[in-house]
């Protein structure tokens, strides 16, 4: 079942979407042929940056507590290590929803990035970071989805040690695309800089 978050988060990716269409119907209209990237571009990207950065430190974070589960086989701290990687997890999901709206603003200045190339790359790279908050609610559901197992291991004397392992699995999968993810963004937006280094 998908949580309030996920939802909210959902939404949010629609707005972003919504936003790339105009901006593409925008530069079809009033094309620009100057180089040049707009103040509110570069103060987004910052913002966006910095949140992504934040959102993988935190997920590393808990990603090596949720490896000490296995370590923990048969012990009742692994309730405790989940519940606590879930309240951690709330600031990244914080972060996520901010990075979201971070990543509206790039779309919508992406009518005045100027040379084409340029504005082709910042697309991309935006793409990149919607990817990593599309990844950000499937973990999300991933710490709530493992809860509810360790619940029943320890509340209802039931344990399907198989799934625990798989959503164990689905999460470190989750993590280290979230961070190819801000790698591939890191890097496109070096590739866009490099547009305007002669100016």
């Amino acid at each position: 079942m998908r949580t309030r978050f996920s939802k909210k988060l959902s939404v949010a990716m629609i707005g972003v979407v919504g936003l790339f269409v105009i901006a593409f119907l925008a530069f079809v209209i009033s094309p620009l042929a100057k180089n040049q990237i707009p103040s509110s571009f570069t103060e987004a990207r910052s913002e966006a940056s910095l949140l992504a950065t934040d959102i993988v430190d935190i997920l590393q974070g808990t990603a090596d507590n949720i490896g000490l589960l296995q370590a923990e086989e048969g012990d009742s701290r692994e309730l405790d290590i989940v519940l606590g990687e879930i309240r951690n997890s709330k600031t990244a999901r914080d972060k996520a929803v901010l990075l979201a709206g971070a990543l509206e603003r790039m779309a919508l200045a992406i009518p005045e990035i100027s040379p084409d190339d340029a504005r082709q790359t910042a697309i991309v790279a935006i793409s990149s970071e919607a990817a990593l908050i599309n990844k950000m609610i499937a973990y999300s559901d991933g710490l709530n989805q493992l809860l509810v197992l360790l619940k029943n291991k320890y509340i209802n004397n039931y344990t399907d040690y198989a799934e625990i392992n798989d959503v164990i699995d689905g999460l470190n999968s989750d993590s280290e695309q979230i961070n190819q993810f801000n790698a591939q963004f890191n890097k496109l937006m070096e590739n866009f800089d490099q547009y305007y280094q002669d100016e």
